[in-house]
């Protein structure tokens, strides 16, 4: 028997995507804490570092809208 039924592990994937989306579109580290550790919160907070800055953080539009590191700069 798996540990979760098919909607669980949904939910989960589900949950996870949107709290890691805006965290990564904020560069909230506390809350992308909610839902990563280890290596791969330490991979996902060096790339908000690396970016810093830079002007090619984002040279690109989401859903028509410049993403948050261009938009400060205009």
């Amino acid at each position: 028997m798996p540990a979760l039924s098919t909607a669980q592990a949904r939910d989960v994937i589900t949950r996870y995507s949107k709290i890691n989306s805006e965290a990564n579109a904020n560069r909230n580290r506390r809350l992308l804490d909610t839902v990563e550790d280890g290596p791969l919160y330490a991979m996902s907070v060096s790339d908000y570092t690396e970016t810093v800055g830079s002007h090619f953080a984002c040279p690109f539009l989401i859903d028509g809208v410049l993403c948050p590191a261009q938009r400060t700069r205009r």
